[in-house]
């Protein structure tokens, strides 16, 4: 007799069927705060589940139910506010995750902690995904008074605390982070790109591109918005490409200067395939962050991307970062805070496009060779494989 599930309530799950009625394990991610196809999320770390035969589901906000590349998307509805996602999205999140019906639960922000916890009380197996250094980031978030920022953090450190103590894993983005927390089960997953995804095989040579620099990923002010428009006084003819949207309440206007607009494209979020072409037509990328606590040791995602595209990257001067840039000669460091540093960058990488390549080859083969997301792929699955004994 073949083997079936019994249907989840208000739900339509595909049926999964393999020789001798076995059905593969059924797995749940589960995030609140980021965009349904997020990069790590969905691109790396659920297609990757599904590729390797898992009945994978994931909880977003999002427009509507669907399903991608083997990923079955249940949506929360549209996003929220702040004040709203806190108060309401936890509690919704938690009763589709119930109706899923998941054999592993894997949720990716501080907030879903309590969610989680309710999870493993219920036996289910639970991992919490650790993108950043929460409890130092709340401590430079605008949005929060300033006098109520250290309890904030000391509450979202006490939150961590529990899910290190009680959950079944926890997967950390970054060195740094792992290290913070002590449950066995804990596994390093970084944000490296995939080989295939971001190298446009229409490339061409950077003296034929025009002069642009590109930027992609959620944009605010503390992310080098201003700095990197003010760069542009600095390196006549650079037009500033941005792929994102604004991170927060950020209102892009505050920071276009009226007399660069036109030097600088907001594209907001675009595909994949586009993302690639756009990066194909230029010749840096920004990652110009802030030198804030959560800042200094993490490990974005643009970094590496523009490496996989063959971009020299333009980055902050961090010392994490330091080696990572320096040691594979793939870009040039600066003082975040500093446009006109930043901008005779710019405008060296602009000019001299057959060195600025070379660079952009140099972080390419970086990629290949150590920095891609096949290595990650195969943590997170052998984690998953002791976790369900499978």
């Amino acid at each position: 007799m073949t083997a079936t599930r019994p249907r989840a309530q208000q739900l339509d799950p595909v049926a999964h069927e393999v020789a001798g009625g076995v059905l593969p394990k059924r797995v749940c991610h589960i995030t609140t705060v980021h965009q349904p196809f997020d990069v790590r999320i969905f691109l790396k770390e659920c297609r990757s589940l599904a590729h390797a035969g898992y009945d994978t589901h994931l909880i977003a906000h999002a427009p509507a139910d669907t399903e991608r590349d083997g990923v079955q998307l249940r949506t929360l509805g549209p996003r929220k506010g702040r004040l709203a996602r806190m108060l309401l999205s936890s509690g919704a999140a938690l009763r589709m995750a119930d109706q899923v019906g998941a054999d592993l639960y894997h949720f990716h922000d501080p907030e879903l902690i309590r969610v989680g916890l309710a999870l493993k009380k219920r036996g289910k197996v639970v991992v919490y995904d650790v993108h950043e250094s929460h409890a130092e980031s709340v401590l430079d978030r605008a949005y929060i008074p300033a006098p109520l920022r250290r309890v904030v953090s000391a509450r979202v450190a006490s939150a961590e605390r529990a899910a290190d103590k009680r959950l079944d894993a926890i997967v950390a983005a970054t060195p740094k982070i792992a290290a913070s927390f002590s449950n066995p089960n804990t596994v390093l997953v970084q944000n490296f790109p995939m080989l295939e995804e971001l190298a446009s095989p229409e490339s061409e040579p950077f003296q034929s591109r025009p002069q642009q620099v590109v930027y992609v990923g959620g944009v605010s002010l503390v992310r080098g918005a201003k700095e990197m428009v003010a760069s542009l006084r600095r390196s006549a003819g650079t037009t500033f490409i941005v792929i994102g949207e604004p991170a927060g309440d950020l209102p892009l206007i505050e920071w276009v200067d009226p007399s660069l607009s036109e030097r600088v494209k907001l594209l907001g979020w675009q595909p994949r395939d586009e993302v690639s072409r756009l990066m194909s037509q230029c010749r840096a990328g920004f990652v110009l962050y802030h030198p804030l606590r959560n800042h200094t040791e993490s490990q974005p995602n643009k970094l590496f991307e523009y490496m996989a595209a063959g971009l020299p990257v333009i980055a902050s001067d961090f010392p994490h970062w330091r080696s990572l840039v320096d040691e594979f000669g793939c870009g040039v460091l600066v003082d975040p805070l500093d446009p006109v540093a930043i901008g005779d960058t710019l405008d060296a990488m602009m000019t001299n496009p057959v060195q600025a390549e070379e660079m952009g080859k140099r972080g390419r083969q970086a990629v290949i060779d150590v920095f891609n997301w096949s290595t990650q792929e195969q943590v997170l699955l052998d984690l998953y494989r002791r976790l369900l004994g499978c």
